[in-house]
């Protein structure tokens, strides 16, 4: 029989563990340089999304600071169509009053009043009107419009030289 000397028993199991140590030493070795590569990777990717992070919350800031003007703009806005509203009301009330007399003196008692009242402005009185704007002599000094007076005394319309 073979007689194998424990020396070379105990030497070939070193070297075989030698051997299966330095392979799992390659082994390990190749994926940690792998794991490293994939950390490498994932700090840019990191990097990248802080970047783009950074960007974000400055478009946010920009984004707010006009959502603040648009907000301002319809405050502004708002009151302007509430000045309008009010200014429409206030107008149709003037205008009904207006009307109102106008219909109060052709139902007149007194026939001259009656009777003016239901006449219409000779369109040549109109024209001449729109002459004496364009020669400036409007009695405000405007040479665009003229007021026509009603019977308190108060302008209740203006008459502008395009209806000519």
């Amino acid at each position: 029989m073979l007689r194998i000397k424990p020396t070379l028993i105990i030497t070939s199991v070193i070297l075989t563990i030698v051997t299966a140590v330095a392979f799992s030493y390659a082994n390990l070795k190749r994926t940690n340089d792998g794991l490293n590569a994939r950390i490498d990777v994932l700090h840019a990717q990191i990097a990248q999304r802080e970047a783009e992070s950074e960007r974000l919350a400055r478009d946010i800031e920009s984004v707010e600071a006009i959502n603040d003007e648009l907000l301002s703009e319809r405050a502004r806005l708002a009151a302007i169509e509430s000045r309008y509203q009010m200014r429409t009301e206030q107008l149709i009330h003037e205008l009904s009053a207006a009307q109102q007399a106008v219909n109060e003196l052709r139902q007149s008692n007194h026939e001259e009043v009656k009777s003016w009242a239901n006449t219409r402005v000779p369109a040549g009185a109109l024209r001449l009107l729109g002459h004496a704007g364009a020669a400036g002599s409007y009695s405000n000094g405007e040479n665009d419009h003229a007021y026509i007076f009603g019977a308190t005394g108060e302008p209740f319309t203006a008459v502008y030289r395009t209806q000519f």
